[in-house]
């Protein structure tokens, strides 16, 4: 019987502090993530409604020309 497929108690720590440290860097870069999605998603709001604010006064616009024609 073999027990060659066994790890030291060593190689098992290392290994496990190996795995904590990239759970904490994969944590921060959820965090940067999630922080930038924030952003993206606040910034697309502003844009929707200066879209939308645009779209308003063209037609706003439209009405005023198109009642000054009559």
């Amino acid at each position: 019987m073999s027990f060659d497929h066994i790890r030291s108690w060593y190689e098992l720590e290392e290994i496990n502090e190996r795995q904590e440290r990239m759970i904490t860097v994969y944590e921060n870069e959820i965090k940067k993530l999630e922080q930038e999605n924030a952003e993206l998603k606040q910034e697309l709001t502003i844009l929707k409604q200066k879209l939308e604010d645009t779209f308003n006064k063209e037609e706003d616009n439209d009405d005023v020309i198109s009642t000054e024609v009559c």
